[in-house]
């Protein structure tokens, strides 16, 4: 087909094509439409995408290949988690993740992220549910400690977009940044000290004890 992505509406049930961005589809060996990327200097970076909806996870990571980006895919944060070694873990790479999925969810999957490998950009997204808002769900991310969100439904650009911003701000600064070890018994102290860290541009891990 032609029509880049330009849609993801709420709950990945529906895909609003434009014909602004055609993309060309090419099949695979196995019979699988594969994007041809388009280069824009970040082809480097690895980006895990984590999403419950296939529809969702797919359309996202198709987005981020045909910017010249590399892609895993990941259909639940327990699945994501016990693989996460496998990708490439430099401060270049990003992951994101929607926040309500069965088994961990992206709240505590953040959490996670943060304390065993805090040079990863994670963005959150949402369109709310059990009962919370998307607003609500994502400020809660932030303080988790994710570095951007995206209330669903969003543009397709808007994932590029943001990145690439998540990635450049990690390389941002003078010189390296700073590592910050908190560590505090409260869940609530840790992160809201996380996250201001984080916003001086710290680079900060995690812990609820010195143990």
């Amino acid at each position: 087909p032609r029509g880049g992505c330009d849609t993801l509406a709420k709950g990945g049930s529906k895909v609003v094509n434009s014909t602004r961005a055609p993309i060309r589809w090419h099949r695979s060996s196995a019979g699988s439409p594969r994007q041809e990327p388009v280069s824009d200097g970040m082809n480097k970076h690895r980006i895990v995408v984590i999403d419950d909806s296939s529809t969702v996870r797919r359309m996202i990571a198709a987005v981020l290949v045909r910017h010249g980006f590399r892609v895993d895919e990941a259909s639940s944060m327990d699945a994501a988690l016990a693989n996460f070694s496998q990708y490439s873990t430099t401060a270049s790479d990003a992951v994101t993740t929607d926040i309500f999925m069965p088994g961990t969810t992206g709240l505590e999957g953040i959490a996670l992220l943060r304390e065993r490998w805090p040079d990863v950009a994670v963005i959150a997204m949402s369109a709310g549910g059990a009962g919370e808002a998307a607003a609500d769900a994502l400020a809660a991310a932030r303080l988790a400690g994710a570095d951007a969100v995206l209330p669903k439904p969003f543009p397709m650009d808007d994932i590029v977009a943001k990145v690439r911003d998540v990635i450049e701000r990690h390389h941002a600064g003078p010189g390296p940044q700073k590592r910050v070890l908190v560590v505090d018994d409260s869940a609530v102290i840790r992160k809201l000290i996380g996250q201001y860290l984080r916003d001086a541009n710290y680079r900060v891990s995690i812990v609820k004890s010195v143990e």
